[in-house]
This record gives C-alpha cells, sequence and structure tokens, in this order.
C-alpha cells in the first residue's frame, strides 16, 4: 500500500484516505468534496490521478447515477452493486429468466416423475410434485452446470423463483417447497359464445322463428 503512494500529492493522499475510510461501501462524490475541502477544479483533478493510477475507480449504484468511489481493489458492497442478478448495475432479467426456465424445467420433471409414480391418484400426483429444500438443491445444481459465474445461495434462489410464482409457473407452500405449474393456454371468453360457431346465426333476428329468445346453446351458455 505505501508503494502504491509514492509521489503523490497532499491532496491525493488525502482523497485516498477518505475513500479507504469508507471500505466496500465507497464514498459519495460530494461527500469528498465536502470533507476535503477541495473546490470541484481540484477535486476532479485529484480523483482523475488516482484513478490513472488504479489507488481508486469509480461505481454507479444499481439503479441511480450516483457516483461512488472505492478502493481500486476493493469489490463493492452487494447495497452498491444489486448482487447477483444486476450486471453493470442494471437487472440482467435475461439472467433472472435462464435461472427460471432451469428451475421450472427441473420441477416439470419431478412432477413427470410423480405422476409415472402415482398413475391412478392424482392428489398423490400433486403432493409427489412437490419438493422439499428445493433452494439448496438448485443453488448446488446451477453451481454444477456453471449456469451462473457467481456461487448462488438459498436466498439468491428464493428471490428468483419468487417471481416464478407470482408469473404463475410455480406453486410455493409454507415449508418452502415448490412445484411447477403447466400453463394453460389463454381463450377469450367471446371464444365460448355459441353465436360464433352457429351456422344459423345468419337468419337469427329478435321476434323471429330463429331467434335470441328461443335458441337453445343461448340458454345453455347464461346457465353455465
Amino acid at each position: 500500500k505505501g508503494s502504491d503512494l509514492t509521489n503523490v500529492s497532499p491532496e491525493e493522499q488525502l482523497v485516498y484516505s477518505i475513500v479507504e475510510e469508507a471500505k466496500r461501501m465507497g464514498v459519495w462524490i460530494r461527500d469528498i468534496r465536502e470533507r476535503s475541502g477541495l473546490n470541484d477544479l481540484q477535486m476532479r483533478r485529484v480523483l482523475k490521478a488516482l484513478e490513472q493510477r488504479k489507488l481508486i475507480r469509480s461505481i454507479k449504484a444499481a439503479g441511480t447515477t450516483r457516483k461512488t468511489y472505492i478502493l481500486y481493489g476493493l469489490e463493492a458492497d452487494e447495497s452498491l452493486t444489486g448482487g447477483t442478478f444486476y450486471s453493470d448495475q442494471q437487472l440482467d432479467s435475461e439472467f433472472v429468466q435462464t435461472l427460471i426456465h432451469v428451475c421450472t424445467n427441473w420441477l416439470l420433471q419431478r412432477a413427470r416423475q410423480a405422476e409415472e409414480l402415482h398413475r391412478s391418484d392424482p392428489v398423490a400426483q400433486q403432493i409427489g410434485g412437490f419438493t422439499l429444500n428445493f433452494l439448496f438443491y438448485v443453488a448446488r445444481y446451477i453451481h454444477e452446470k456453471g449456469i451462473c459465474r457467481v456461487q448462488l445461495g438459498t436466498a439468491d434462489v428464493e428471490s428468483v423463483l419468487d417471481i416464478a410464482v407470482l408469473d404463475g409457473r410455480m406453486e410455493k407452500r409454507l415449508d418452502r417447497s415448490y412445484r411447477a405449474l403447466r400453463l394453460r393456454k389463454r381463450t377469450t371468453p367471446l371464444a365460448s359464445i355459441p353465436c360464433l360457431q352457429c351456422p344459423m346465426s345468419g337468419e337469427c333476428t329478435p321476434g323471429h322463428v330463429i331467434s335470441p329468445e328461443n335458441c337453445e346453446y343461448f340458454r345453455q351458455y347464461f346457465e353455465l
């Protein structure tokens, strides 16, 4: 550390010390200015010199434009970077969707195994489709397959699965077991109206022999 700071000016030493004290949380550029007493021109010149010497670096807190400085060799705190699911301080939605896809496919495979095992028992199929300790298994699976470059914890996995639960792709129980839900094909309510498929609809008129009032299919539709 001492050799890194050789031939630095007193102002550079002061700013470096302020950044060093902040550790992994970093320090906002405005706080550096207030604590150092340097004017804007001096401060920016000092920051540029320290960055060029790779003594400090700047980052932007996740979801903001706020510039923060941290020692060059330190890893920023997750509160600044956004954690596992942020890339360059932007939410990595593609990464999240990849994890959801992997988790859903695994649960679907478990569900198919339960269906094969309990062919004549739908209740047992449903219960068997749930997987206990799934958060741990998924974290280990993702690590072993090399899907993610960083080590995921169970809290990271749970935050992803919660998105899948909200999307209706998974079901979660209080014991934190999960099962996959097969997406059903969505249809518009209009598709079930009998008039749209009736071959006599062109001749159907209120008050006539063929009319909505005496249509058997229309009556059954409203009784559903």
